[in-house]
């Protein structure tokens, strides 16, 4: 019937899975990110170190595959931080995207906390129904001019 021709006309379009969506057409404003319920944030680092980071499990899901992390840099050094770069390294099979990067932050004041900075780290997994990953991280800095890198290796993630 006709009905039916018409229907198989518009049905025949491949439907996209997690690995044909491309993770630079995801989009997500840090605004409209909500904390995970169940899952904590995960340092990176040392609590204490000159530049601390921590990871943020959030319970927006953009696209099926897609996870939303929040990155919050720290700095617990008496100076600037400049030259922020961080790097994730992530297994065969995921993909991952740092929204809206953070190059600098400012001198801590007394009596305050100190500054921090947050960017979005989207990570994409072929199959779906991962739950977790192996995640490892470059974070490279300068202080006063001086270069400082951090290595994070096998941190666990959980995703759901």
């Amino acid at each position: 019937s006709e009905i039916s021709n018409i229907e198989s006309a518009t049905n025949d379009k491949p439907k996209k899975n997690a690995s044909d969506l491309r993770l630079s057409d995801v989009s997500v404003e840090i605004s409209e990110i909500v904390p995970h319920r169940t899952l904590a944030p995960v340092w990176l680092t040392d609590r204490d170190a000159e530049v601390s980071a921590r990871l943020h499990p959030a319970e927006n899901c953009p696209a099926l595959g897609v996870y939303v992390f929040v990155l919050t840099l720290m700095n617990n050094s008496s100076s600037q931080i400049d030259e922020i770069d961080f790097k994730a390294a992530v297994p065969k099979g995921v993909k991952s995207r740092l929204v809206k990067s953070v190059s600098r932050l400012t001198v801590p004041s007394p009596f305050s906390p100190p500054p921090t900075g947050n960017q979005i780290l989207l990570l994409q997994c072929s199959d779906g129904e991962q739950s977790s990953l192996n995640f490892s991280f470059v974070l490279s800095y300068s202080i006063n001019e001086e270069p400082s890198t951090i290595i994070g290796k096998d941190i666990m993630l959980q995703l759901k």
